[in-house]
């Protein structure tokens, strides 16, 4: 429901023309816990339903897609979007505010790229976008361990922009950047985000397009029911097989 639901926003500012900055903010402490568990079980039931093989992993690279358009969603504004971190950013978090413009992250907030975790291959768009903001080993050693790392550390390695104290001082931050922002010549904007964008986003779509043909072919894993389980009985997971 999330997803749909930041979608018909963002299409709506795209058929509006008038924002000219936004801010992307999380409500209840945290930008995101990153992916409802209860919509694998959807999803895995789903795939029960449908006895085709075939049909189950284009049914599923379907769902990918739209997963992928609502975390693409900020890269594609016409406005530049400054995503305002507070609490817990894992998981589809780190997809959505790597196509952001800006991140202003609490010190104290912690993020982690959480899917290895989950067995499963991030295909939302943090494998292709966070190389191109922060070196490429510190990526792949974030990818890779799933390890959780602070709003401190998220600014060092060039994933945030800035660093603020308080969960209100964050939000302040990033209005008062959207002001300013706002108060340029929006066709200037415009055009500079275009730009950029150019060189940012070369490949993203393609490598997202690989990635979601992988997952229609081996999200349902042993790997995958293997974690749930784990994660049902807050045990280790233990995978047996090469």
């Amino acid at each position: 429901e999330m997803f749909e639901d930041l979608l018909s926003v963002y299409d709506k500012l795209e058929k509006e023309l008038t924002a000219r900055a936004v801010v992307l903010s999380g409500e209840g402490g945290n930008f995101s816990s990153g992916l409802d568990l209860s919509m694998f079980q959807a999803m895995q039931a789903v795939a029960a339903s449908e006895s085709c093989e075939g049909r189950t992993r284009e049914g599923l690279g379907k769902i990918i897609s739209v997963m992928q358009n609502t975390c693409s969603a900020s890269a594609k504004c016409h406005a530049p979007v400054i995503a305002a971190v507070n609490g817990v950013c894992f998981g589809a978090g780190i997809d959505l505010i790597t196509a952001c413009d800006l991140v202003i992250t609490a010190a104290d907030s912690r993020f982690c790229v959480k899917e290895v975790d989950l067995a499963i291959v991030a295909d939302l768009g943090t494998l292709q976008r966070l190389p191109k903001l922060v070196n490429h080993q510190v990526a792949r050693e974030l990818a890779y361990t799933g390890r959780v790392f602070s709003g401190r550390e998220a600014k060092e390695i060039g994933l945030a922009l800035e660093v603020q104290e308080s969960n209100d001082e964050v939000v302040e931050r990033a209005l008062s950047l959207a002001k300013t922002i706002a108060s340029k010549s929006p066709l200037t904007v415009r055009g500079i985000k275009r730009t950029m964008a150019a060189d940012l986003e070369t490949g993203v779509q393609e490598s997202l397009d690989y990635v979601k043909l992988l997952n229609s072919a081996q999200l349902y894993s042993s790997d995958l029911q293997e974690c749930m389980k784990s994660l049902a009985k807050k045990k280790n997971p233990k995978f047996s097989k090469y």
